[in-house]
């Protein structure tokens, strides 16, 4: 698979299966090829500089998370076809701490959105097994229902002790709570 290297961080899914293969996580050939054919072009990874491009995850089912993941008990059970990449910020929307829900999606972009829970969940855990470092440490990041339904999804997701899901109300703000975000392409 043939990525022009206009940005630093990807990971390929021949790194994750390389990472999970313990726990039978596979792509199959179709799902490679649907991979290769919704690279994002040139000009989106140009303006990616804090961003990570990792591939949706393949199709997930209680029996291939097995209890020897340590994420299963946190990632919800994904049962979709893989339908691409996410190119995700690394980092909370600058100045997205302390502030409402309300407040913090009008720092977006017309070209961004926010995340899922399943994303950042899937993008922490990958970052961490492949790359060795725990992105969100330090702060909790505001996820969206879906993709198309940008409304709050009630949870907080962050690499802090390892891993971590909480539930904040929307009118809740702290230092700690600021906004993931990822761009459309």
């Amino acid at each position: 698979m043939r990525i022009p290297r206009v940005i630093e961080d990807i990971i390929m899914p021949e790194e994750v299966e390389e990472v999970f293969e313990k726990f039978g996580v596979f792509y199959s050939e179709d799902q490679k090829l649907k991979l290769q054919n919704s690279l994002p072009g040139k000009e989106t990874l140009q303006k990616a500089s804090n961003h990570v491009l990792v591939p949706e995850p393949p199709e997930l089912t209680d029996e291939r998370l097995s209890e020897k993941n340590p994420f299963s008990s946190c990632l919800p059970k994904i049962k979709k076809d893989v339908s691409g990449w996410s190119l995700i910020q690394k980092s909370p929307v600058e100045g997205s701490t302390f502030l409402r829900w309300d407040q913090q999606i009008r720092l977006l972009g017309t070209k961004e959105y926010v995340p899922t829970t399943v994303e950042m969940a899937w993008l922490i855990s990958l970052y961490y097994e492949i790359k060795s470092v725990l992105l969100f440490s330090d702060v909790h990041v505001r996820t969206a229902k879906s993709k198309t339904n940008q409304k709050y999804s009630g949870a907080v997701i962050s690499g802090y002790k390892g891993f971590n899901i909480e539930k904040w109300r929307e009118e809740q703000k702290a230092s700690c709570i600021g906004l993931s975000a990822a761009l459309s392409f």
